[in-house]
C-alpha cells in the first residue's frame, strides 16, 4: 500500500465533507477492521447538504463536477487510487442529511 497515495483519498474525501457542510456541521473518519472480509474500512461521514441519488452514479467519473470552481478530479483520483490498492469506494447520502464515503481496502496476508 501506497501511504501517500492512501493520505491523498483521505485528504480529498475531507475536504469535500467540509466544503460540503460550509459554516458548520459534524466530520467524522472511522475506521473499522473487517475480520471475515479481510478488509478494512475507512469512513468518511459528514453532515453537509447530501448528494442527490440520480448524481451518486456519476460520482468518480472525469470531470464531472457540482462545484462552480471544480475540475472534476479530485474523487476521480480517488478512485483510480482505490481501485489500483484493489479496494472500492461506497458512497451513501441523503439530501439535508449528509453524506458517507467508505473506502474498503484488501489486507494483504
Amino acid at each position: 500500500m501506497d501511504p501517500a497515495q492512501i493520505k491523498q483519498v483521505i485528504l480529498n474525501l475531507c475536504q469535500n465533507a467540509m466544503e460540503a457542510m460550509g459554516e458548520g456541521g459534524n466530520l467524522t473518519v472511522e475506521t473499522t477492521f473487517l475480520p471475515t472480509r479481510g478488509e478494512v474500512c475507512l469512513e468518511i461521514k459528514d453532515t453537509g447538504c447530501g448528494i442527490p441519488q440520480e448524481r451518486i452514479k456519476s460520482i468518480g467519473v472525469p470531470f464531472y463536477t457540482t462545484k462552480a470552481e471544480g475540475t472534476g478530479l479530485g474523487l476521480s483520483i480517488c478512485f483510480s487510487i482505490v481501485d489500483k490498492h484493489k479496494g472500492k469506494i461506497e458512497v451513501q447520502s441523503q439530501e439535508g442529511q449528509g453524506t458517507t464515503f467508505s473506502v474498503i481496502l484488501p489486507i494483504e496476508r
